[in-house]
Order: C-alpha cells, then sequence, then structure tokens
C-alpha cells in the first residue's frame, strides 16, 4: 500500500516537473515515477515510489525504468539498501549487463565482496558479456580479498574480450597484483601502457607501499616526478610519505607534505589507502 503523506512529500514542488527539461524528455506516468524515485532520500521514501512504478505496470514493461529502480537502490548509501536491492533485482525478468554492472558495484561499496563476485559468476552463467564498466569493481573486489586466484581468472576474461587498453581496467589490473604481492605481474601490465597515468603510476607507488617495499617506493614516486609532467594522485603521496617516514627522507617528505598542504584541501582514507 503506498502511504500517500510520503508521495504528497515528494510531489510538494510538483511544478518543477513540468519546467523541468530534463524529466520532461519522458512521458506520463513513467516521467512522474521517475522524477519520484530522484527526489527519494531515505529507504521508506523509495520503497512507496518503487511500489508506485509496480502499481502502474512500469517496472515490469519497461527496461529502462526497473535499471533506475535498482541503480537508486543500490547505490544510495541506505542501510540495508542492497538487501533490497537484491529483491528488486530478482524481480527483473531479463536482467541486462547494467543491472549486473550495478550489483556488482553496490556489494563492492558495502563491502560485500563475496557478493560482488557471486553477481559476476551468475551473469557469466547467464551469457551476459561484462564490459569496461564490470571489471573494475570486480578487481577490487580480488584485491581487498586477496584472491589472486579470482583476480587472474578475471584478467583472462578482459584480455579475451579485449579490454586490456581501458585505462581503468589496467590501472585496476595493476593495484590488485601488487597489493596481491604479485610484483612482476603488476610491473608487467605497467610496461605495457602506451600511456602511464597518475592512476596508473600512483598505483604502483602505493602496491610498493603496501609491501613494506620503501626504497623500491620511494624510486618509483621520484621517477615519476621526473620522466613525466604527471603529479601523483593523493594515494601515491601518502604511500610515499610513508616510504619517506620508513627510509628517514626527511626532505622529500617535507616537500611532499607541503605540496598535499597547497594542492589537496582535505586528506582523506577512503579504505584503500595503507
Amino acid at each position: 500500500m503506498i502511504k500517500a503523506p510520503i508521495l504528497q512529500s515528494l510531489l510538494a514542488s510538483r511544478d518543477d516537473l513540468t519546467h523541468n527539461p530534463e524529466v520532461n524528455n519522458f512521458g506520463g506516468k513513467e516521467q512522474e515515477c521517475l522524477y519520484l524515485l530522484k527526489r527519494c532520500h531515505n529507504i521508506d521514501e523509495f520503497k512507496q515510489v518503487h511500489a508506485r512504478f509496480i502499481k502502474l505496470s512500469l517496472f515490469y514493461s519497461s527496461s529502462f525504468s526497473a535499471s533506475s529502480v535498482l541503480a537508486k537502490c543500490a547505490h544510495s548509501g541506505w542501510e540495508n539498501s542492497m538487501n533490497y536491492a537484491a529483491l528488486i533485482f530478482r524481480g527483473i525478468n531479463d536482467p541486462c549487463t547494467f543491472d549486473f554492472n550495478t550489483m556488482i558495484r553496490g556489494y563492492v561499496n558495502v563491502m560485500s565482496f563475496e557478493e560482488a563476485l557471486c553477481f559476476y559468476n551468475e551473469m557469466m552463467q547467464r551469457g551476459n558479456e561484462p564490459d569496461n564498466f564490470t571489471y573494475p569493481c570486480l578487481l577490487k573486489a580480488c584485491t581487498r580479498l586477496k584472491s589472486i586466484r579470482e583476480g587472474k581468472q578475471i584478467h583472462g576474461q578482459v584480455f579475451k574480450l579485449g579490454l586490456e587498453a581501458d585505462v581503468f581496467v589496467q590501472n585496476s589490473l595493476i593495484n590488485m597484483y601488487g597489493r596481491c604481492g604479485e610484483m612482476e605481474l603488476s610491473s608487467a601490465v605497467f610496461e605495457k601502457l602506451e600511456s602511464k597515468t597518475a592512476a596508473s603510476w600512483s598505483s604502483m607507488v602505493s602496491a610498493r607501499a603496501g609491501m613494506g617495499m620503501w626504497s623500491e617506493c620511494l624510486l618509483l614516486f621520484r621517477e615519476m616526478c621526473s620522466e613525466t609532467n604527471l603529479k601523483a594522485e593523493e594515494s601515491g603521496m601518502v604511500s610515499a610519505l610513508l616510504a619517506c617516514a620508513n627510509t628517514g627522507a626527511l626532505n622529500l617528505g617535507m616537500s611532499i607534505h607541503g605540496f598535499m598542504l597547497r594542492n589537496i584541501s582535505v586528506v582523506r582514507d577512503d579504505g584503500d589507502g595503507w
């Protein structure tokens, strides 16, 4: 049953609907429901809007609506949202690659890495072809689980599908191998890069720091700074600072710290730092 007060609250600014060119591309009932979906701020509001999609037969007749509902829930960050997202997913008659990617990313975001890998396996069994958005999240899951066997199998699929040239996939492979202690494989992927980005360099630096290879970490950091015009990403600089602290490279550490204070307003730990 849809609770009228919730929907009335969401539609309080209904005039926005007729003046919003972004949502005016949709027609009628779907237009209204997608508008309501964007305005959800908690799981209770979301459940009522989801029920409205079902009541109006939009969830089952429009793959775009179904995928939009799933993505809103899986990427919301609300408590227990992935449990509800799993129920939504099972209600989709023929989930597409986007829907599987949504679930994989959602589980990785809440650190349910085994669940992410299970959805990937189901995706392959169903015959849905992964794309370049599938693999960075999967490789992050393998990294956190230290599952090098799974990571190598996924690398094989990446190669088979011709996605090795994707920069985000490449950097994820470098990071996964490095943080699982496979430095030679990490370096092999890195050396094959046609264009080495700040992210790829930072992945190499961070991986060495993660394994306590402080001297190699600083050598790579110096090489990056001297041979390219790139500036290390935050994770790379934090790793270099750790290496400075462990090797007594005070002057370099002070220089890196000064650069971070000038260019990075907040130093964060997103869970990937060391």
